[in-house]
């Protein structure tokens, strides 16, 4: 256990099991018997009877060959469209009845009898989320370290979990895989919960991990399909593509859908060709589709204008990630003030002066009179109007406009504390 050397010994010694045993499944006129990766081996049967011999089989070559079989992590797993299974339908290795489970973790993937990965996807997503957290308190939550440098530890050692096997399962959106990245966004930033999507997406400027997967999927599927005709990836790629189920379905989707056809009989260079140009169209109709749901919003309106002006700040550049912070909330008008969807026209007033205005980013930068001081030493402007605003929001100087929020909303909420407004 733990050397290097193990699984290539188990690999010699097993290497002869597949001679050993019958049954399998057929596969475009190729017979699978098993599965195998060190000493995970997985049994194929296409029904209960054969299933049976090839267990016995197994024990046979076992018992030939001194090896043993760890009954209590042997498991059965049947996969099936629906409908309970035979009253008699059961499976014995070395007289110990085995237990049949509903699924099974294999290599590292969580499968379902349903084919369902959805066990899976939340396995992973708690994984991740523990991951994230551990690098958080260790590093990502430092604000000396730069933006650059929190991203590719999130891709190690998050988006890497969360990732696991997407080769296979790549080519679906996951809603709980999104949700990680959304996550690890409104802690970088110390957003609301409430921060709108596409306000993550186009701002961070950040594809959704959907295309990011699907990337790694299609040129999983591309390298099967270059190996030579023997091998089990190629098989396996090319009848699935035939019997048009899993991936292939939604390839073929797809390509109707962006007036392209994904045909493997034209090669794989073809293909690549085929998905570079459908990827991209993926990725501007992914922004399209964000810039419209701005462009809907009612209590960020100005937010869609931003972002017609030009693209947002580089983050990555801005030094302090108080400062990034800062600019990311005034930019989606994220501050936490009174203008909120929740309250009432009178709440959203401002809690300071007596302007009888609403307090929302607007008023809270450029027009608040007991916030003046900080604009002057700051901004260098006692006032400002909306013009204004927006032009400082579209070109922020982080510096200036983290210290001038910072301080003001420091002074802004003790004098709430204080006076109770």
């Amino acid at each position: 256990q733990g050397c290097l050397f193990s699984p290539y010994l188990f690999a010699l010694y097993l290497n002869d099991l597949w001679e050993e045993i019958g049954g399998g499944v057929r596969v475009a006129g190729n017979r699978i018997k098993a599965l195998a990766f060190a000493d995970d081996v997985a049994l194929l049967a296409s029904d209960p009877t054969t299933l049976q011999l090839m267990i016995k089989d197994l024990e046979l070559y076992c018992k030939k060959n001194n090896f043993s079989i760890n009954k209590g992590k042997t498991k059965i797993l049947i996969f099936k469209n629906g409908g309970r299974r035979a009253a008699g339908e059961k499976w014995v290795l070395e007289g110990e009845e085995l237990e049949v489970v509903d699924s099974y973790k294999y290599l590292g993937i969580t499968l379902k009898s349903s084919l369902s990965l959805d066990e899976h996807f939340k396995g992973k997503s708690a994984a991740a989320n523990y991951a994230m957290n551990n690098a958080w308190n260790l590093l990502l939550s430092k604000r000396e370290v730069p933006m650059e440098a929190k991203d590719r530890v999130f891709q190690a050692v998050v988006q890497s979990s969360i990732f696991y096997g997407v080769q296979v399962w790549g080519y679906r959106r996951q809603p709980l895989v999104e949700k990680c990245q959304y996550a690890y966004l409104r802690k970088l930033f110390s957003l609301p919960w409430n921060t709108p999507l596409y306000m993550l997406h186009l701002e961070a400027e950040r594809s959704s991990l959907y295309l990011q997967g699907l990337q790694i999927h299609v040129n999983y599927i591309c390298r099967c399909l270059a190996l030579p005709e023997s091998r089990y990836p190629k098989i396996l790629a090319v009848e699935t593509w035939n019997k048009n189920t899993f991936w292939a379905v939604e390839w073929r989707r797809l390509g109707v859908e962006l007036g392209l056809e994904f045909r493997i009989e034209d090669g794989v260079a073809r293909l690549k060709e085929q998905w570079k140009m459908a990827l991209e169209m993926l990725k501007t109709r992914e922004r399209e589709a964000w810039m419209n749901r701005a462009s809907q919003s009612v209590w960020q309106s100005h937010y869609h204008g931003l972002m017609l002006e030009g693209p947002p700040p580089n983050y990555k550049r801005i030094a302090n990630g108080r400062d990034a912070n800062w600019v990311f909330k005034l930019r989606g008008g994220l501050i936490y003030l009174n203008f909120q969807p929740w309250r009432g026209p009178q709440q959203q007033r401002c809690s300071m002066c007596n302007m009888n205005a609403t307090e929302d980013v607007f008023h809270f930068v450029g027009a608040c009179p007991i916030l003046r001081e900080f604009r002057v030493r700051w901004l260098g402007v006692p006032v400002m109007g909306r013009t204004e605003c927006l032009a400082i929001m579209k070109n922020p100087e982080a510096g200036k406009i983290g210290a001038y929020c910072a301080q003001a909303w420091q002074y802004r909420h003790a004098l709430i504390r204080e006076f109770n407004y």
